[in-house]
C-alpha cells in the first residue's frame, strides 16, 4: 500500500473565576443550552433547565484534567510515606489556614495550594460524605474549593498562597519537597481521620491514567460530556433506575469528578436528587454485568441513542485504543521537533445501527447488505455486513468501531443488494456520508443518518489527535563516496576516473508520500 492511501486501522465491534450570582446564572444557562442539543424530548429541556449548575464545567474540566497531568509520575500517588507526608502537611497546615480564612470572608478565598496539598484534598473531596463529616466536626462547616478556571487566575493563587503560608508556617516548605529519608513523616492526632484520608488519596491513586487520552481535554469533547452528564442526572431522577446502581461512562465521570471537586457548590447544585452518591458505581469499584447492562439500556429508553460510543467507555484502561497506541508515552513528544515530517491526526470512529422492518420486507432485507468505505484514501477498502446481523429493533448495536486518519475525511456506508448473475456483483441502492467536520460541529460528536427498512445509522467520532510519525523507505539509486549516481553517464563526465565507493541508497517518505531525507549504507 503506498504511502498516500494511508487511511484507517480497523477493529472487531466487541472562563471566568467569578463567584457571583450572576457568573454562577450564565453557568447555569450554559448547562441547559448543553442538554437541549440533546435528541430528547422538549419535557427533558425543561427539565434539564430546572438543573441549575453553579460551575462552568467545561473550563472546570479542563482546569481538572491539567492538574491530573502536572501530577502524574509524582510518589504522592503510590508511595505511602509520601502519602503520609502530604497528609500531615493537608491536616496540620493547610484545612485549618483554609478554615480561618474562609471564617474572615463570605467568599472562597482564592488561594491555590502545593501540589501536594491539592492532590490529598482533591481526593478527599471526591470522597464527599467523609470530606462533609470531617469538615463539619473539625471545623463547623463544609470548606469549599474556590474555581480557578484559568492560567492567570492560578499564577495569582499560588503566589498568595505561598506568601501566606510562608508568614503563617515559615519552617514548614510551601513547595512539595520529600525525602524518603524524611523522619518528620508522622500522622496526625487524629488517626482515624489520616487513615479515612489514605484511604481516598489510595482508592484515586490510578484517577490520572484512567483521564489520559489525548482527546479528552479538548472542548469539543468536553461540551458533549456535560452535556451527557446533565442527562445522566436527568435519568437519575427516574423511578425507574432506582433499584440498581448506574455505571457513569467515561466522560460523565469525568464531570462528575468535577463537580464534586467543588463540595460547597456540589451539595447545592444536587439538592433535590436524593442520595444521588450511593446509587452510583464509585471509581474502582467492582462492576457488576448486570448494572453495566441495566444502565446501557436504560439510557437508551431514554435518549434512543448509545450509551457508549467514541472515546467514551466505561473502563477507559481496557479500551482498544489503549492496546493500540501508547498515548502516555506520546503525550511527552507532540511531534513537534521535526518540521519537515508531515503530522498525522488519528480519530476513533463508530458506527451503530438500529433498526425494524416489516414481515413482506424480509425477503428484500435477506438480499441486502451494508458497505463501508472512506471518503478519501483506502479506495479498496470494503467492509461488508449483512443487515440482519447488524441491527435489532430494541437495541443500537455497535457494527464498526475504527481508527481513522482525518485525511480520510469521512466514511460512507451504501445499501447494496446482491445480484443473481454468475459474478455475483451487487446494486447500489443507497448512501450515505458521515463527513469529519460535520461530526465535530456537532455538539454531540454524533449523527443520525436514515438507511432502507427502517434503519437508521449513527456515527460518533473523538476530536482527531497528533499521532505517531509513519515512515517508509524505498530503494534509491547506488551512489559513490561524493553521493553522485553510479552509471556510465557520471564516468563519461568525469572523462573516465573511476568512482570512488559504493553507497546503497534508501529513501524515507511520510504517510503523504513526500521525501523527508535519504539514508546511505557503504
Amino acid at each position: 500500500m503506498s504511502g498516500r492511501n494511508v487511511g484507517l486501522t480497523a477493529t472487531s465491534p466487541n472562563s471566568s473565576t467569578d463567584n457571583s450570582v450572576s457568573g454562577s446564572r450564565q453557568n447555569c444557562d450554559s448547562g441547559c443550552n448543553a442538554a437541549a442539543a440533546a435528541p430528547a424530548s422538549f419535557s427533558h429541556t425543561e427539565e434539564a433547565c430546572k438543573l441549575c449548575i453553579t460551575i462552568d464545567l467545561v473550563a472546570a474540566a479542563r482546569r481538572h484534567l491539567s492538574f491530573l497531568r502536572s501530577v502524574a509520575g509524582s510518589p504522592i500517588l503510590h508511595q505511602p510515606t509520601a502519602i503520609l507526608y502530604s497528609i500531615r502537611r493537608y491536616e496540620e497546615i493547610w484545612m485549618p489556614m483554609m478554615a480561618d480564612l474562609s471564617s474572615e470572608s463570605s467568599s472562597v478565598p482564592m488561594l491555590l495550594p502545593p501540589m501536594d496539598v491539592e492532590w490529598v484534598w482533591l481526593c478527599h473531596c471526591l470522597d464527599l460524605e467523609h470530606y462533609r463529616e470531617y469538615c463539619v466536626s473539625k471545623f463547623g462547616a463544609v470548606i469549599d474549593r474556590p474555581a480557578i478556571l484559568d492560567k492567570e487566575n492560578e499564577e495569582y493563587a499560588a503566589d498568595r498562597c505561598r506568601d501566606i503560608w510562608n508568614v503563617r508556617h515559615p519552617s514548614e516548605p510551601f513547595d512539595f519537597d520529600f525525602d524518603e529519608d524524611n523522619s518528620s513523616v508522622v500522622t496526625t492526632s487524629d488517626a482515624s481521620s489520616s487513615r479515612d484520608i489514605f484511604a481516598s488519596v489510595a482508592k484515586h491513586n490510578e484517577l490520572c491514567s484512567f483521564f489520559s487520552d489525548p482527546f479528552i481535554p479538548e472542548i469539543v469533547y468536553l461540551v458533549s460530556a456535560r452535556r451527557r452528564y446533565i442527562n445522566f442526572l436527568l435519568l437519575m431522577k427516574k423511578s425507574a433506575v432506582r433499584n440498581f446502581k448506574m455505571v457513569p461512562a467515561a466522560d460523565i465521570r469525568l464531570m462528575w469528578h468535577t463537580h464534586q471537586s467543588f463540595p460547597g457548590r456540589y451539595v447545592t447544585d444536587m439538592e433535590g436528587m436524593g442520595d444521588f452518591g450511593r446509587r452510583v458505581v464509585g471509581f474502582k469499584d467492582q462492576v457488576s454485568t448486570e448494572e453495566a447492562e441495566r444502565t446501557i439500556r436504560a439510557w437508551e429508553v431514554e435518549f434512543d441513542e448509545p450509551y457508549e460510543r467514541a472515546g467514551v467507555a466505561m473502563d477507559p484502561p481496557s479500551s482498544p485504543g489503549r492496546l493500540f497506541f501508547n498515548w502516555d508515552a506520546l503525550n511527552n513528544d507532540v511531534n513537534r521537533h521535526y518540521k519537515g515530517l508531515q503530522p498525522r491526526f488519528l480519530m476513533e470512529v463508530t458506527v451503530f445501527l438500529k433498526g425494524k422492518w416489516k414481515e413482506k420486507e424480509c425477503h428484500n432485507v435477506s438480499k441486502t447488505f451494508l458497505r463501508m468505505r472512506t471518503v478519501r484514501s483506502h479506495k479498496e477498502l470494503k467492509l461488508d455486513k449483512s443487515i440482519f446481523e447488524s441491527s435489532s429493533s430494541e437495541q443500537w448495536r455497535k457494527a464498526w468501531h475504527l481508527y481513522c486518519e482525518f485525511g480520510a475525511r469521512g466514511i460512507v456506508i451504501e445499501v447494496r443488494k446482491h445480484g443473481n448473475g454468475f459474478l455475483r456483483n451487487s446494486k447500489l441502492i443507497k448512501k450515505i456520508y458521515f463527513y469529519w467536520n460535520d461530526l465535530l460541529r456537532s455538539t454531540t460528536l454524533t449523527l443520525i443518518r436514515e438507511l432502507e427498512f427502517e434503519l437508521r445509522a449513527l456515527s460518533s467520532v473523538t476530536p482527531p489527535v497528533q499521532a505517531p510519525y509513519l515512515l517508509k523507505t524505498v530503494p534509491d539509486c547506488v551512489t559513490d563516496d561524493s553521493g553522485a549516481m553510479i552509471s556510465d553517464v557520471i564516468l563519461k563526465m568525469k572523462r573516465y576516473r573511476p568512482q570512488e565507493g559504493r553507497w546503497l541508497s534508501r529513501t524515507v517518505l511520510d504517510h503523504a508520500g513526500r521525501e523527508c531525507f535519504v539514508i546511505r549504507t557503504r
